[in-house]
């Protein structure tokens, strides 16, 4: 779980962090599915993260990032 606030939101929200071996498998998954990445969102401070910000069908914002 990540707690967050981001200037470009009214308020602080709640990020459920989602992690994966493999994010460009994961990233290609959910595309299929209609998920596709959003990192406007909040680009990464370390530009080494290998992390997405995604949105569910419901619009709900979630992070997905690489393990390891």
């Amino acid at each position: 779980m990540h707690l967050d606030c981001v200037d470009n939101y009214s308020q602080p929200d709640l990020w459920l962090q989602l992690h994966t071996d493999d994010l460009d498998a994961a990233t290609a998954k959910l595309a299929g599915a209609g998920i596709h990445p959003c990192d406007e969102i909040e680009p990464p401070e370390n530009l080494e993260s290998r992390i997405h910000w995604i949105r569910n069908p419901a619009g709900v914002v979630h992070l997905l990032a690489e393990s390891g």
